[in-house]
């Protein structure tokens, strides 16, 4: 099973932000039925695409930098890429819709 990184609020910002690598990152509550979900349907993600960083952010442990990033429906998924928020997917989707809307990032990590 691929390793998804837990990102408290220091590592996240070292991690997603400074590191410049892309990355996948969940914003989760485990409190929360549809975040659960979520989390299986990257933890799926994550090992058809080993390739790929993924990141979770469990925001009942984190709420500022959820708040930082203006997130406001959970989950919410972010495609980080070189410091930069470039793809924001909010609020429950199945499985077939969210690899649809990360297929950009999930083939480039493929091949890089």
């Amino acid at each position: 099973m691929a390793q998804i990184a837990e990102l408290p609020h220091k590592i996240f910002k070292i991690k997603a932000l400074l590191d410049g690598q892309t990355m996948i990152v969940i914003f989760w509550s485990p409190a929360i039925s549809g975040c659960r979900e979520a989390m299986s349907q990257i933890r799926e993600l994550a090992d058809q695409y080993d390739s790929v960083e993924f990141g979770h952010v469990n925001i009942s442990a984190d709420a500022d930098t959820p708040s930082h990033l203006g997130l406001l429906a959970f989950p919410s998924f972010l495609v980080f890429e070189k410091g930069q928020v470039v793809c924001k997917i909010s609020g429950s989707k199945n499985t077939a819709e969210l690899h649809e809307r990360l297929r950009p990032w999930l083939e480039l990590g493929v091949f890089s």
